[in-house]
């Protein structure tokens, strides 16, 4: 048969000593600070995502830049709680609110426009 075009993590439980967690860091997520089960590290929607198992035993995707799975960025560790918005983030409002592409994105077709 064919591949499948959507990942299946697979239901058999790893051993005890093989099992890995995270940690919801993401300071207004609902679970954070709760350690969680990785089944899974990938790429989706777009960026890089872990995969858990909720309390209903169901699976679960959320952006890994927001569990301890991530470095925490560098900006965020050294203001230590005193900044709520990265500098990148911010410019890349100011963009979304003048009406233009995001921060970074190109325009254009292949003209290096940015």
């Amino acid at each position: 048969p064919p591949p499948s075009p959507w990942y299946e993590p697979s239901s058999a439980h790893r051993p005890h000593d093989l099992t890995e967690y995270f940690e919801v860091t993401h300071p207004f997520h609902p679970l954070c600070g709760q350690r969680l089960e990785l089944l899974a590290y990938r790429h989706s929607w777009g960026e890089e995502r872990v995969m858990y198992r909720d309390a209903g035993d169901r699976i679960r995707a959320l952006p890994a830049s927001w569990t301890s799975v991530v470095a925490p960025d560098p900006y965020v560790a050294l203001s230590a709680g005193r900044s709520l918005f990265r500098l990148d983030d911010l410019v890349a409002l100011v963009g979304l609110v003048r009406g233009g592409p995001p921060a970074g994105e190109t325009v254009g077709r292949g003209r290096g426009v940015k």
